[in-house]
């Protein structure tokens, strides 16, 4: 599938900040650095940092306070991300899709995912739950009328009806939308196994793919493949994988997400 111009290569901000993510020694100072590139999302960072759900008790004024005393490293990055790239389709047509709901549910699926992997590195898990469902950004892109006519459709995530229109799912367009950014193998990986899982209607074996799988059903973003709620949690813990986060802890942090974009 040809990539649209507006896809083909990442916004630099979003580049620079995952590029961060296979230095196991990134510092405070230098994703301040990157972050402060853009004003609007130094803005937005210190804003979310002074927001209700953190109660600081003293008003944060720098994007350094910020990521030190309430936000940390992987929250600021996943922010600064979706902020980022959120632009891109701007000049793309597409009634229905909500570029803004759609980084909402990145964000929130990413830190859930990063809570509830707790035997792996977060700031990957972080990652790779932010880019979760990306290849539906290339299924608006390439074809935003009949992405349309889908999303008027259905109130679920349509990831079987994107399937059935472009021949693909939103993990194996994401795939291909990953491979153009030049993406660590990681995210490659996780996307792997949570087509299989969909494709075998079976539970993912691997772990950041089990746990973006609590994530979503936490986050009510079930398209239909997940099993319930109470045996992914079975299958998590019998794995030594889950944190205690519950449902009503991944709808707030939704609405804090949405009010951060």
């Amino acid at each position: 599938m040809q990539i649209p111009q507006s896809l083909q290569v990442m916004p630099d901000i979003a580049r620079q900040i995952i590029d961060t993510f296979a230095d196991e020694w990134i510092t405070t100072q230098q994703v301040v650095k990157i972050v402060n590139q853009d004003p609007a999302i130094s803005a937005r960072l210190v804003g979310l940092a002074n927001s209700a759900y953190f109660s600081v008790a003293d008003e944060i004024t720098t994007v350094e306070g910020a990521i030190t005393r309430v936000l940390g490293l992987d929250l600021t990055r996943g922010v600064a991300i979706g902020m980022s790239c959120k632009t891109q389709l701007d000049d793309v047509d597409c009634q229905g899709f909500d570029t803004k709901r759609f980084w909402t549910s990145a964000l929130t699926i990413s830190q859930a995912t990063s809570s509830i992997q707790r035997n792996a590195d977060r700031s990957q898990a972080a990652l790779c739950g932010m880019l979760w469902h990306v290849g539906m950004l290339l299924a608006v892109a390439v074809d935003p009328k009949r992405c349309a006519q889908i999303f008027t459709q259905t109130q679920n995530p349509p990831f079987q009806e994107i399937e059935q229109a472009f021949g693909q799912s939103v993990y194996e367009l994401g795939s291909t939308l990953l491979q153009a950014w030049q993406l660590p193998p990681t995210i490659f990986e996780t996307h792997q196994h949570l087509h299989a899982a969909q494709r075998t209607s079976s539970f993912p074996e691997h772990d950041t793919a089990a746990a973006i799988w609590l994530a979503r059903a936490l986050a009510k973003q079930d398209s239909g493949e997940l099993m319930a709620l109470p045996d992914i949690r079975k299958q998590l813990e019998s794995r030594a994988l889950v944190e205690s986060v519950e449902a009503t802890d991944v709808q707030a942090l939704r609405q804090v997400m949405s009010a951060s974009l």
